[in-house]
């Protein structure tokens, strides 16, 4: 509960637009533990998260008080502007709690998502013809059609994880 109650405080700290539904009722942000002690039924309690800098819409999931799941519709990401607004989400959630937040299609491999998660050092990415400078700690995510292209310019050793959505993509 405690990790709930950490994102819903990381949107709104971020100036994120949270609006929290029962029934057809729009409330303010809620408490995590009002929700969670809630009934199961999905009209009921249905969290809403708006990231309104580039008309995405990610839906908090209460399913369980220790995992955070939200759902997110890919083809709001057409554009690299909508999709630097989510991984900055996601960067932020998994600073904020300290683990890595891993995404997980729900059937949707049509529109496939790559990830780079930098480990080691300064990893150059030119996304779609647009310059990004990734240090340790730093994430991107990107749709897999963009063109895409990454370098170690240093003579020090760069690490990486790298993600694909769904995976072997």
């Amino acid at each position: 509960m405690e990790a709930w109650q950490s994102v819903l405080d990381l949107v709104v700290e971020r100036g994120r637009e949270c609006q929290y539904s029962e029934a057809a009722t729009a409330l303010p942000g809620p408490r995590a533990e009002a929700v969670l002690a809630r009934s199961a039924d999905p009209e009921y309690a249905d969290p809403r998260v708006w990231l309104m800098t580039a008309d995405v819409l990610a839906i908090f999931r209460f399913h369980a008080d220790d995992e955070i799941d939200f759902d997110l519709d890919l083809r709001e990401l057409q554009r690299q502007e909508q999709l630097d607004v989510f991984c900055g989400l996601l960067r932020d959630i998994g600073r904020h709690l300290g683990k890595p937040v891993l995404m997980d299609p729900a059937g949707d491999s049509g529109h496939p998502v790559l990830g780079f998660d930098v480990i080691e050092g300064t990893i150059r990415m030119v996304i779609d013809g647009r310059e990004h400078l990734l240090d340790a700690g730093d994430t991107v995510y990107y749709a897999a059609t963009v063109p895409h292209q990454w370098f170690n310019y240093s003579d020090d050793p760069a690490r990486f994880l790298f993600t694909s959505s769904p995976p072997g993509f």
